[in-house]
């Protein structure tokens, strides 16, 4: 369980409030070689510096409230690595879209616009979409006000702008490097070429399924007239780049800057203040779907297939990994979903809770 938590994902920004899950963790290994009363003194000694500390700060306010009313059930086995809850299913992961939300606002709000018009919750899906890309609070921590709608739009707008100086950039740089590769193709013997592309394949710089089939149709590229080559060439690459290769070439956009939010040049005025919440997320979280059409930020290491649970006592949801053991799971971090921050889908809790182990 020490190693895992280990690599757990960042938490949310703004900080989500300490998981009673890491507590208990530590808890439980902690106290392996500890007396049952030294367990129980220090137990009692905790909780008393846990009240005075509160009592110093005054009453807090959680930022979110996923578990309700209900309290921690929990058991472990500090030598196995193990530890024993609650929990409450959410839904399943279904899709985890790429770019590490530094890709345009456009660009996903064309994804989601794909669940339907509204939301789960009734409202409609773009206001769903634009709460859940800051996870529904500000960089100070306080609820997205309404008025952060108008900001997003105009988020959106400098985001198109941005994209469509990325992608000029991106054809303009085509069709100067064009010239170079077509007389590469035809002015260089093939026992030059190959050298060329498998150093290229092996610095990473190409992908070695293209480079292989970018050899084998090298003397295609030879023979035909140069006039049809070139619309060949520019074919062939956008095809790769669109389908083959559909991520690396939006992870390329990343890092050419086509967000607002990431932006290194300071934030337009219209949008300044829900820019910068989204860019406390931004670059930590993945945006993803589920199968009961939920949307949520989740860490990056999340996978298609993982569980959204709710454990109880807990202020957010988790996201968990079935492992090889049946009935035990692997914790993959903390999550945003939208829909189930305060207590939603705690309801009928004897009927819907279950008892799960994680390691």
């Amino acid at each position: 369980m020490n190693d895992q938590d280990e690599k757990q994902s960042a938490s949310l920004s703004p900080p989500v409030a300490s998981s009673n899950v890491s507590k208990a963790a530590n808890v439980s290994s902690g106290t392996e070689n500890k007396t049952a009363g030294e367990i129980d003194i220090d137990a009692r000694n905790e909780g008393s510096s846990s009240m005075n500390a509160a009592s110093k700060k005054g009453p807090s306010q959680k930022l979110y409230n996923a578990a309700g009313d209900t309290t921690m059930i929990f058991g472990g086995d500090a030598k196995q690595g193990l530890l024993w809850v609650r929990a409450t299913p959410v839904s399943r992961v279904k899709a985890v879209l790429p770019g590490k939300l530094l890709l345009p606002a456009h660009m996903y709000e064309s994804m989601v616009l794909k669940l339907g018009n509204v939301y789960i919750t009734g409202e409609p899906i773009v206001e769903a979409f634009w709460r859940t890309l800051i996870a529904n609070r500000t960089m100070f921590g306080e609820p997205a006000p309404p008025g952060f709608a108008l900001q997003y739009e105009n988020m959106k707008k400098h985001d198109q702008l941005l994209f469509t100086k990325a992608a000029l950039l991106l054809a303009l740089g085509c069709f100067l490097t064009l010239p170079l590769v077509v007389i590469g193709i035809r002015g260089l013997p093939v026992i030059v070429q190959v050298p060329i592309l498998s150093g290229l394949a092996y610095m990473q710089y190409l992908a070695v399924k293209p480079a292989i089939v970018f050899v084998i149709l090298l003397p295609v590229f030879r023979r035909i007239n140069i006039f049809l080559l070139v619309p060949v060439l520019l074919a062939l690459a956008y095809y790769v780049s669109a389908y083959a290769y559909p991520v690396a070439t939006l992870d390329v956009l990343v890092h050419m800057g086509v967000t607002t939010s990431g932006s290194t040049m300071g934030l337009p005025a219209d949008c300044a203040a829900y820019a910068s919440s989204i860019g406390l997320v931004a670059n930590k979280h993945a945006l993803c779907f589920t199968e009961d059409r939920l949307i949520g930020l989740m860490p990056l290491t999340t996978q298609t297939g993982d569980i959204v649970v709710i454990i109880h006592g807990c202020d957010v949801p988790f996201v968990i990994r079935p492992s090889k053991r049946e009935g035990h799971y692997c914790l993959v971090g903390e999550c945003y979903v939208h829909g189930v921050m305060n207590g939603e889908m705690i309801f009928d809790v004897v009927k819907n809770s279950l008892d799960i182990t994680l390691m």
